[in-house]
């Protein structure tokens, strides 16, 4: 009986260190997650963000010029410098995502028999604006067209008020415009759910205003919302940034590891001492249970 009792005993305590031992694992593999998330954003290497910079605002001079031959040959490099950069924990897959369908996207407006100048200027500005917000986080451009926005929108309010429909679709139009210009970079340093509420609105604006009446005070109601949607994006950008967050993400798991783990040892140090003294016939001390 005594020798079943011991078995079960160290297959108790066996079990229990396991599993205190796998509890430690697991959220110490969550700390390593996030330092090596920092490390790879401390990995890129200044020169390459420098040459990024450098082929975005090539390429945006050059297409503004309408000088797409050498403006092509930035847009080459650039895409190269992107594909080559560890993105993962600088931007989140949404941001890396936009900023190389806007670069495909420029491309294949340039490939065109008769190219799309207006399309490829615009689409060099989004590269541009996107790839600054990669490269200088701390102050990117795209933050400079918050009051371009907010302008458009108390355009937008005046005419749907007045009821100046074809004016209010034309303040529409420029209004989605910059938001479309600005989105790649905001992708870059918000979470994709915020900027999608951005579309959301832009959608159901359109519908509205493409039918043959409206109801306007539903419609100014939701343009009160977009604007405090704006003071939300423009906002603080630490509040939803992309970038890994420090500490664990379990510090419960990690709090009751350790703790279980300890007293596992513990446990199990007090078990093989009372066998060494039962074995040598060492005489319990006072206040011992044995």
């Amino acid at each position: 009986m005594a020798k079943l009792f011991h078995r079960r005993y160290k297959v108790f305590f066996g079990c229990w260190f396991m599993i205190s031992f796998l509890m430690l694992y697991t959220a110490a593999c969550g700390q390593a997650g996030q330092s090596n998330s920092v490390d790879r954003i401390a990995s890129v290497e200044p020169e390459q963000l420098m040459q990024l910079d450098q082929s975005a605002d090539s390429f945006y001079r050059l297409a503004r010029n309408g000088d797409l031959e050498k403006a092509v040959v930035h847009l080459n490099q650039l895409r190269r410098h992107l594909e080559q950069l560890p993105m993962n924990g600088a931007t989140s897959v949404e941001g890396k995502s936009e900023v190389l369908h806007s670069v495909i996207r420029a491309g294949k407006h340039i490939e065109r028999v008769s190219p799309d100048l207006k399309a490829i200027q615009f689409s060099a500005a989004q590269i541009r604006l996107a790839i600054d917000s990669l490269t200088h986080p701390e102050a990117p451009m795209w933050i400079s067209f918050e009051d371009d926005l907010k302008g458009d929108v108390e355009q937008l309010r005046v005419q749907i008020r007045d009821r100046n429909m074809e004016q209010a679709v034309t303040s529409f139009r420029k209004l989605n415009e910059t938001f479309q210009m600005i989105r790649p970079a905001v992708y870059i340093q918000k979470e994709a759910w915020l900027v999608e509420k951005g579309n959301s609105f832009l959608v159901f604006f359109a519908t509205e205003l493409g039918k043959p009446s409206m109801n306007q005070s539903v419609f100014m109601h939701t343009l009160d919302e977009f604007e405090l949607y704006l003071d939300e994006l423009f906002g603080d950008s630490e509040s939803t940034t992309t970038l890994p967050v420090t500490g664990s993400e379990r510090p419960w798991l990690w709090s009751f590891g350790i703790g279980s783990f300890i007293l596992a040892v513990l446990s199990y140090y007090a078990y093989q001492r009372i066998q060494y003294e039962r074995k040598n016939g060492v005489p319990p001390r006072r206040g011992s249970p044995v």
